[in-house]
């Protein structure tokens, strides 16, 4: 009994594992994979943020240009159209006031600066493109003799509102023994624009005294200035000598 017991020995130990052990190895995740992840996730973000910051730009836009239509729409376009005509007026005025030409302080300075023995005769004055260039005058006289106008053109020197004067085209008359001539200069443009003098145009109407001298003279046509021509007995104006 013992022998068959012997021969029918088992063992519960299997010789061969049931299943087979699978070894895993360990991933190894790149830097540049991780950055170029984070970097794709935030560009769809930064994309989606835009999209809808856009969307949120144009409502708000679309709802401005409505509050304004609906603001415009509750005026009266009459009105409207008066007021911008005034403002088309205004402007043209303040532009026409800043290039008018006031010649009174030129006559001013002739009547101090101007010699006893000459006598103008025409007036002119030319304005240049550019506003701020000095205003060129043109004027036609007669003088004693030829000294009277060497002293004439020393004494417009003296003078610090008239600049480069030059007399010119001098002619004896050999009847009368005056010469007659042809004067240049130029003036700041300060000093005749208009503009500048209005504090003692608006003084000057306030107490009732405006100088109708004020006139100005026409640019292209030379005119008289109110200086007697040649044959008059009447003496120039304020003269100095």
């Amino acid at each position: 009994m013992d022998n068959t017991n012997a021969s029918f020995q088992t063992s519960f130990i299997p010789k061969k594992p049931l299943a087979e052990e699978r070894v895993v190895a360990p991933r190894h995740t790149s830097i540049f994979s991780f950055f170029a992840t984070l970097i794709f996730f935030g560009s769809l973000a930064s994309a989606g943020a835009i999209y809808f910051y856009q969307a949120n730009l144009l409502k708000t836009n679309a709802d401005k240009s409505a509050q304004i239509t609906a603001a415009r729409n509750s005026f009266q376009p009459t009105l409207i159209k008066t007021l911008e005509k005034l403002d088309r007026r205004i402007t043209d005025a303040k532009s026409l006031l800043g290039n008018h030409i006031m010649v009174s302080p030129v006559f001013d300075a002739l009547q101090i600066n101007t010699l006893k023995s000459i006598q103008f005769t025409k007036f002119s004055y030319t304005t240049p493109v550019d506003p701020s260039a000095p205003i060129t005058i043109h004027m036609s006289g007669k003088a004693r003799d030829y000294s009277s106008i060497a002293l004439q053109s020393d004494q417009l020197a003296k003078n610090s509102n008239i600049h480069n004067s030059l007399f010119s085209n001098l002619a004896l008359d050999a009847q009368t023994g005056t010469v007659s001539f042809d004067l240049e200069f130029t003036v700041d443009a300060d000093l005749v624009r208009f503009k500048n003098h209005l504090d003692d145009f608006s003084a000057q109407q306030s107490s009732g005294t405006i100088d109708m001298t004020q006139q100005t003279a026409v640019q292209t046509t030379p005119v008289t200035t109110g200086i007697p021509a040649s044959g008059s007995s009447v003496p120039p104006v304020s003269p100095t000598q």
